[in-house]
């Protein structure tokens, strides 16, 4: 296929050449011939006005150059002196000025011809290779906006809502009778959730216990990893309390390359539990997966620990709401979560308050945490609310999506009821006391019976 292109470019460029010589050749005839016919006696134009003669090398010259230019014009001198020697001209003395005038103008015309076509020539060798480079950056541009397309739709296609992670983690901590249920009966499950929305390929869960690790381990997914409790990722998790991984880690040297390690951690900083990521997509491991990985970690833990005490705490309602309030304050200061806290007032001496907060109540969503402080005698009912991921423009689609509700069934609105909702988004630098000084400052509910029982959530 090669030697068939060289062919038909050899045969081209020799047709080209070959149309040049006709032309010039036609050219330089052609004016001699135009002055035989006009003027037999004188048909190179010697004794004319205007020295016509010169058209026929200047027009080669300017159109294919010096070498052109000078065969035209001496072409021309040499019919000159041919028919002059011959006697065919009235002269009494050969044309030798008229003649190398004619030779000098071809041969500078046919320089400057050439000097231009030179820069010409370099000017297209530049705009060809730059074409060249256009067009193989432009290809690769769309390869990579095709490879980046394909990237976004399978991460949109793999991502999934905080929300939703932790609503299913929630589901499988629970038993038929809505009971919590110990880690270990659910241990493959649990480690089954983290792959499907963390994306881990090889990952084992282990217990801790006495701020070890504790082998073998209680649940796997992959293939078989051993597992060093000397790693310094599973000491620093263990004694700290926190995710660690190999971006941006210190501890990415890891003699068994683990490429995370995810503590199961309650709100006090009691570790439980840890998951050792052995294996996971490259693309997953980035800061919005881990910490992903870190959150469900954490309520995995308040979980545990909720199971762990509840049974034999007083209050146990009031310290689960608390525990969830602190949890997500803690999201709120370390993973910069939106979290919202609402209290909702409601007027003495109504009947209708205890509807309201029923439509309320059976209207929470899966995460959403609320206590009800029914009306005293000198003060009006309260519900205190954690609405946890929740930001402020999501909780004015909330609030009105309470609103319609209310509206519809009752006929009035929050407002004209009496209703007051007052929100407020948590802080990096909020504790749990300065939550409780907002709910008793609205409220008038002193922090004692903050703490006190109340009605659970549903």
């Amino acid at each position: 296929m090669p030697e068939i292109s060289n062919r038909n470019i050899h045969v081209h460029v020799n047709t080209t050449k070959n149309i040049a010589w006709f032309e010039t050749l036609f050219i330089t005839a052609l004016i001699p011939l135009v002055g035989l016919w006009l003027n037999p006696q004188d048909p190179f134009f010697l004794q004319a006005d205007f020295p016509w003669l010169v058209l026929a090398p200047l027009l080669p010259a300017v159109r294919y150059g010096f070498f052109h230019g000078f065969i035209s014009a001496m072409s021309l001198i040499l019919g000159i002196a041919i028919v002059w020697r011959l006697g065919m001209l009235e002269m009494q003395r050969f044309p030798a000025e008229y003649s190398l005038g004619i030779l000098i103008i071809s041969m500078f015309v046919g320089e400057f011809s050439d000097m231009w076509g030179r820069k010409l020539e370099q000017q297209r060798a530049v705009t060809d290779y730059q074409r060249m480079r256009l067009d193989e950056f432009t290809h690769n541009y769309h390869l990579l906006k095709v490879s980046h397309d394909r990237l976004e739709q399978r991460l949109a296609a793999s991502n999934v809502s905080l929300r939703e992670a932790l609503l299913t983690l929630r589901k499988e901590m629970l038993d038929s009778d809505g009971k919590m249920v110990g880690l270990e009966s659910v241990a493959s499950r649990v480690l089954g959730l983290y792959a499907s929305f963390c994306q881990l390929r090889v990952a084992a869960l282990y217990e801790v216990k006495k701020d070890r690790l504790v082998i073998p381990a209680v649940a796997r997914i992959g293939k078989e990893s051993a597992v060093d409790i000397f790693d310094p990722m599973i000491r620093n998790t263990v004694s700290e309390g926190v995710l660690y991984s190999v971006r941006g880690s210190s501890t990415s040297t890891s003699a068994h390359r683990l490429l995370a390690t995810i503590p199961i951690v309650d709100v006090t900083g009691v570790v439980w539990n840890i998951i050792t990521v052995h294996d996971m997509p490259f693309m997953a491991l980035q800061e919005e997966n881990l910490m992903l990985m870190a959150v469900m970690g954490g309520y995995l833990g308040d979980i545990i620990h909720s199971g762990q005490r509840s049974g034999g705490e007083k209050d146990a309602h009031g310290i689960a709401f608390k525990r969830e309030v602190e949890r997500a304050i803690y999201n709120t200061r370390h993973y910069q979560l939106a979290n919202i806290v609402l209290t909702i007032i409601f007027p003495p001496g109504k009947e209708i308050s205890s509807e309201v907060q029923q439509m309320i109540m059976s209207n929470l969503r899966g995460l959403d945490r609320a206590r009800v402080f029914p009306p005293g005698e000198d003060r009006a009912g309260a519900m205190f609310m954690l609405l946890p991921l929740t930001n402020m423009s999501e909780f004015d689609a909330y609030q009105n999506r309470i609103n319609n509700i209310v509206r519809h069934n009752i006929g009035e609105s929050l407002e004209k009821l009496g209703i007051v909702m007052t929100a407020r988004q948590l802080r990096k630098n909020d504790k749990i006391e300065t939550i409780y000084d907002f709910y008793a400052d609205i409220s008038g509910i002193g922090h004692d019976e903050i703490g006190a029982s109340a009605d659970p959530s549903p």
